[in-house]
């Protein structure tokens, strides 16, 4: 496991192009429709996204029920909190604009931590300017002072 750059356990490092610069080749062999989730030499496709949104609905009902609220590292909290960085890494606006909503309605508490964190992501890692679009508009509805005073 690596740790994600947003605080949570979770992602992967692509080292497609480093090794492609190395002149040096991978052969896999995976035994299970999403085995090459995690693998380092290829980003993820179309279904390997949409399969985090299949493991979050057939989660147990006692882990979406999320009553260990002092946890930080509790099975529900971490799924959409990956869920949400991964669809960062896309750089696809509507498959970030999906996973943060529902990151917000399921984690408010957390959403204001976790935009903060993507904005300061943003600029270390050089995101594109439709991502940063995207992260920007919820760091300001999240993480902006809401107080009337």
């Amino acid at each position: 496991t690596i740790t994600g750059s947003i605080g949570v356990t979770g992602g992967k490092i692509l080292s497609e192009g480093l090794w492609d610069k190395l002149g040096v080749s991978w052969d896999e062999v995976h035994t299970s429709q999403h085995a090459r989730i995690w693998s380092s030499t290829h980003d993820y496709t179309k279904e390997e996204r949409e399969s985090m949104g299949e493991i979050m609905d057939a989660t147990a009902a006692a882990i979406r029920q999320d009553l260990e609220k002092t946890n930080p590292g509790r099975p529900w909290r971490v799924l959409h909190l990956n869920r949400a960085i991964v669809a960062t890494r896309t750089h696809h606006p509507d498959i970030m604009e999906e996973a943060f909503s529902v990151l917000t309605r399921a984690l408010p508490e957390d959403a204001p931590g976790f935009f903060s964190q993507g904005m300061e992501q943003m600029e270390l890692l050089n995101y594109p300017r439709h991502v940063r679009d995207v992260m920007d508009r919820y760091y300001r509805k999240w993480s902006v002072d809401r107080s009337l005073h």
